[in-house]
């Protein structure tokens, strides 16, 4: 876990003390602001031995955390647990493992092929910088209407 990570997600968690109505609202989502954080490191650190397949080194090794198909899976999620469920843990949760695949696609889109490796490995299409950029856009207005949608 980067520090930058944590103060970004710390950053991130301070307006919702504002707007959330209950200070226990605010601790349960912060919770789960860095319950996501936890989880996407867990993946890259330990649950990643679990399901691969082939033993890689640790710079090549597949994160299901990061794949496409769980970066579209996790649209339909969100959607649902930010609009349908009501609990802040699990919005806080979702936020968090947004928040922080945005932070990873900021750090990793100077380099195509590191980008590609790390978030569109099941695709067989030659990662680009107008590619890495539609899919980082796509994911920041995506983020940003999942706040709206939390705030209003």
């Amino acid at each position: 876990m980067t520090p930058k990570k944590i103060i970004a997600s710390i950053v991130y968690c301070l307006p919702f003390f504002l707007i959330l109505s209950s200070t226990s609202m605010f601790i349960l989502f912060a919770l789960g602001v860095f319950f996501g954080l936890g989880l996407l490191e867990a993946d890259q650190r330990y649950f990643y031995r679990y399901y691969s397949e082939k033993k890689e080194s640790e710079s090549e090794t597949f994160l299901a955390t990061r794949s496409f198909l769980f970066l579209l899976t996790l649209i339909p999620l969100s959607i649902f647990v930010i609009t349908s469920t009501m609990s802040m843990l699990g919005i806080g949760m979702i936020m968090g493992i947004l928040l922080n695949l945005l932070i990873e696609m900021t750090i990793y889109r100077a380099w195509p092929q590191a980008f590609k490796k790390r978030f569109l490995d099941e695709l067989k299409v030659k990662p680009t910088f107008s590619l890495i950029a539609q899919v980082f856009v796509a994911g920041l207005a995506f983020f940003i209407l999942m706040n709206l949608l939390i705030i209003f």
